[in-house]
């Protein structure tokens, strides 16, 4: 920053001793979140000593750096000593090494911190740089997540036993993912996890194994909501090894976890005001991981692909072109779906996957862009259609149809609201040029007896309206080609 302003260095300090003083008055639950942060607050304590005038006065952000420590300290004490805890976990006594690694988070040495912490501010002018000086050199909250970031695979060079490392590993890395406060770092963790669980898989027996699933699922299953991509993967990774095992109680078991663990629906929540759909993006992987998981023996997921039918037909299924999802039916299909084709039959019907490409092509792009030619794009609702089928393609586009046609048939936009962005539909007029005559049209269409019993193929006889006033020629056009 003070490089930045260059000739006005000297308006740069009372604005951050401002932002020093508002921090440090922040309730307790905002001031967690900024200990907590990525921008650690004594890394930019230090930075500030670094590039601060002389004749600065420390004193906000001496208390703010206090303040910082004191929650620190407080909140890791708050929590079970990891040390403690790992050498209940084990049947054996810890090894000296490892015990050695725990101290830098042991209740003892975090209390020496706080005791060092009450000697600087009882002995230093809390205005002096000094203070700042010697405040630095105690761990900040992000000392400590980096530790115990690096704490499993220190425990696992710290064995010499091949199995054994691994179960070490594995029950630290368990115990990270049930600490609030290494949130940071529990997405990291659950790749790790899933990575140690994949050997354990090959080098472990039956029982030991499910337990480790079951124990690894309850975790994925709390982290879910928070990191569904991860978790996703997780799962279809460690499929990948329960599958190869050849074991099909195994295999069975495994599924009535990936069952149990839930799944993410499509949560269609409309269109945001750059014509983008809003919908749980999760949605497509969960399908695509599932489907993943069958194919590898359809036979032996009999159970998964029932409930991914039920979980479609009841939640229903979003799929976009860009998705390009009939690589995964194809994938899906070119599997042994033999012993399960009647479910696999179930399962493909629910599919809306209109698209083999992105964006709309041939006679698709041809009529939709007919459609909106004929009011000369002027027509907003059109000219919205027209952009999602060439541009945000997905199953979506045939109820935005249905809405449409239903609005020009009763003049009522409430259909339409959750396929519009806001201020589009906010524009939406039930009267005027665009929607008066096809109104008319679709009422005679729609008329008791009018067209009862007609094949689809008499509607052409509409078109002999062509000549008729009222420029009825357009308006036809625009139902029929629709």
């Amino acid at each position: 920053m003070y490089s930045r302003v260059r000739g006005r260095a000297e308006e740069v300090p009372p604005v951050i001793d401002y932002a020093f003083d508002r921090i440090n008055r922040f309730t307790p639950e905002l001031f967690s979140l900024v200990a907590r942060s990525y921008y650690q607050v004594n890394l930019i304590a230090g930075s500030f000593l670094q590039h601060a005038p002389p004749d600065t006065d420390f004193r906000n952000i001496n208390a703010l750096l206090t303040s910082y420590f004191q929650y620190t300290f407080s909140y890791w004490l708050s929590e079970k000593d990891p040390g403690e805890w790992f050498a209940s976990e084990i049947p054996d006594t810890v090894p000296a090494e490892i015990t050695d690694l725990f101290k830098p988070l042991s209740h003892v040495q975090i209390q020496n911190y706080q005791t060092h912490l009450q000697n600087i501010i009882k002995s230093h002018d809390n205005a002096s740089p000094a203070t700042l000086k010697a405040l630095l050199g105690l761990p900040g909250y992000g000392n400590f997540v980096s530790v115990c970031r690096d704490l499993p695979e220190k425990i696992f060079h710290a064995i010499p036993d091949e199995k054994l490392k691994h179960h070490y590993k594995m029950i630290f890395l368990f115990h990270t993912m049930n600490i609030a406060g290494l949130s940071t770092i529990h997405e990291e963790t659950l790749k790790e996890i899933n990575r140690t669980i994949d050997w354990l898989i090959f080098h472990e027996d039956m029982q030991p194994v499910q337990l480790l699933i079951q124990k690894t699922f309850g975790i994925l299953k709390e982290s879910a909501g928070r990191f569904p991509d991860a978790v996703l993967k997780s799962v279809l990774n460690m499929g990948m090894g329960v599958y190869k095992t050849d074991e099909s109680d195994l295999v069975h078991f495994f599924n009535e976890q990936v069952v149990r663990l839930g799944f993410q629906t499509p949560d269609f929540r409309g269109m945001s005001d750059d014509w983008q759909i809003q919908s749980n993006s999760a949605h497509i992987q969960n399908i695509q991981t599932w489907m993943g998981l069958i194919r590898l023996n359809p036979k032996w997921s009999k159970k998964l692909l029932s409930s991914l039918i039920i979980h479609l037909s009841l939640g229903g299924v979003l799929i976009k072109d860009t998705d390009l999802f009939p690589r995964d039916i194809t994938a899906f299909l070119n599997s042994d779906i033999r012993p399960v084709y009647n479910l696999s039959k179930q399962l493909m019907r629910l599919f809306p996957a209109y698209f083999n490409e992105i964006g709309a092509e041939g006679l698709l792009r041809d009529i939709s862009t007919e459609i909106d030619e004929i009011c000369q794009r002027k027509d907003i609702l059109i000219h919205f259609l027209r952009k999602q089928s060439h541009v945000e393609s997905s199953n979506k586009i045939v109820p935005l149809i249905e809405a449409i046609l239903d609005f020009w048939k009763t003049k009522s936009r409430e259909r339409l609201k959750v396929y519009l962005p806001q201020n589009l539909y906010d524009q939406i007029e039930p009267e005027g040029p665009y929607i008066d005559g096809v109104h008319k049209v679709m009422n005679h269409i729609f008329k008791p007896g009018a067209l009862a019993g007609l094949p689809t193929s008499c509607l052409l006889g509409l078109t002999t309206w062509r000549n008729s006033p009222g420029n009825f020629l357009k308006h036809t056009d625009r139902i029929l080609k629709g």
